[in-house]
């Protein structure tokens, strides 16, 4: 169950029309859901362009004019014609007919609005108790085919879960077993029949609060630190009530003073001495006790030494073979050009001795890890291969795959 937390809440912002579909390059449109919605949408697209949502009164007269967004799609098929996706909403206001959707002024369709269904709840609860089940009554006007129910269950402003959602039905029984609780918490039902929907509420009733999960993380109980050295102090917190907001209720004091808000505060260095972390959350308080202090005479600090004296030679050995191995590319590279220089035939880029060099280095580690490694590499090219008669001739894969094995023999010889 995914619990919703938004900053506008449902129905607030009354009944709004909602328009999606595509709009194709000879200005047809091909509806793609779209309705009547009880929170206004954030449009995807761009909001730049010359179509309009237009809302009509019963003699076609505009009521109300809104832009629409529009987003390239990706052209899946070439048998459906290019198009744009658009997707719009205008506020519903009374007396209105149809929404038009107009392009460079030019109308490209009319949607009509339709008549608003009827929905009312029967509930007479103002207390409820976790582990008992009650019945919702839904009194509704006949749905169309497509008719559809969503019910929400609220625990707060902002804060809400979709607890039921299909065909529309008479009743729906309810268990608050594992769902936040609060004081004012009420059910909503959204009944959408055809191209309108309607919401209905029940009067606000409290439900008992799931405890929340508190823990203090960092320090740990009776961690020592060395006087002055920085502590902070980190919370874990569940709470289904408050969601993700439930850090900021966080209230920190080492001993009596205040150290801040929030799941992980910094607490400051202390001197030497015992101290005590109070985490208050809500009506939940957790307390950890920790200390300052010099370390211990003896296996402490020779821990320390021995540490720092290892990693002080750790750190010599790896400078030490970076140097040895600096200095072996650099002969090993002297090497290489002095066998270049005496073979001229290595300098065409595509001959067949520079092919053969090439997959042969790069194929043996071996030869790269000996000093006089490319002067083995050359002597056993040139005992396989016999003088080219075109020295950009590319190699066969025989000659080079029994060169290969060649070289594998004599490097682990």
């Amino acid at each position: 169950m995914r619990l919703r937390h938004y900053a506008e809440p449902i129905g607030s912002a009354g009944e709004v029309i909602v328009v999606r579909g595509l709009l194709t390059d000879d200005m047809r449109f091909l509806p793609i859901g779209g309705g009547s919605e009880h929170r206004r949408p954030e449009l995807k697209g761009c909001t730049d362009n010359d179509v309009e949502l237009v809302l009509l009164d019963a003699n076609g007269k505009p009521m109300l004019i809104e832009r629409a967004a529009l987003r390239k799609v990706q052209e899946c098929s070439p048998h459906i014609p290019r198009a744009l996706a658009l997707e719009g909403c205008v506020p519903l206001r009374p007396g209105a007919e149809a929404i038009a959707i107009r392009q460079k002024g030019i109308e490209v369709t009319r949607i009509a609005v339709g008549n608003k269904p009827e929905l009312t709840l029967e509930w007479t609860k103002s207390k409820v108790q976790r582990d008992a089940k009650y019945k919702l009554k839904i009194n509704h006007s006949a749905p169309a085919p497509d008719a559809m129910m969503k019910v929400f269950y609220i625990w707060g402003p902002r804060h809400y879960v979709l607890a039921a959602y299909g065909k529309p039905r008479k009743s729906v029984d309810v268990n608050f077993n594992k769902l936040p609780g609060g004081k004012s918490c009420s059910i909503m039902v959204v009944y959408s029949s055809g191209f309108r929907s309607v919401v209905a509420h029940t009067k606000k009733f409290s439900v008992p609060p799931i405890p929340a999960e508190v823990e203090i993380v960092r320090p740990r109980e009776g961690q020592v630190f060395a006087p002055w050295h920085p502590v902070e102090l980190e919370a874990r917190v569940r709470d289904r009530q408050a969601g993700e907001s439930s850090g900021a209720s966080c209230e920190w004091t080492v001993g009596k003073k205040p150290v801040g808000n929030g799941r992980l505060v910094y607490a400051g260095m202390f001197e030497p001495g015992s101290y005590s972390a109070i985490l208050k959350y809500g009506n939940v308080t957790r307390t950890v006790k920790f200390v300052a202090r010099e370390p211990k005479k003896g296996k402490m600090r020779v821990s320390f030494r021995r540490r720092a004296a290892e990693e002080a030679k750790r750190k010599e050995e790896l400078e030490r073979r970076l140097a040895q191995k600096k200095e072996f590319d650099r002969q090993w590279r002297i090497n290489a050009q002095k066998v270049m220089d005496a073979h001229p035939e290595l300098t065409y880029e595509n001959s067949l001795y520079s092919q053969a060099m090439r997959k042969v280095l790069s194929s043996n580690p071996v030869y790269s890890q000996r000093l006089d490694g490319f002067e083995l590499a050359y002597k056993v090219i040139m005992n396989q291969l016999p003088p080219p008669t075109n020295p950009r001739r590319a190699m066969p894969t025989s000659e080079l795959n029994r060169l290969l094995e060649r070289l594998k023999a004599d490097a682990s010889n």
